[in-house]
């Protein structure tokens, strides 16, 4: 299994925490929760006009770029 370090701000490191099942580990928690959000987001974008989810995923990538490059 590959395992990367990340950074989270404590109130989103506590978030999965008081959501946990019993004997889950804090990647299956992970997992439930954004697996659980995200096909209604794929769900929700697909109702934008193509047009315009173009015009926003381009602007995530710009969004992006701006981090990474304060990040260094």
């Amino acid at each position: 299994m590959k395992v990367h370090t990340i950074h989270l701000e404590l109130s989103a490191y506590e978030l999965p925490k008081h959501r946990n099942r019993p004997g889950a580990s804090f990647s299956e928690e992970i997992h439930r929760l954004v697996g659980s959000v995200r096909p209604l987001l794929e769900d929700a974008f697909e109702t934008i006009p193509a047009a315009r989810r173009l015009e926003i995923a381009n602007a995530i990538k710009t969004i992006r770029e701006e981090v990474l490059r304060e990040e260094r």
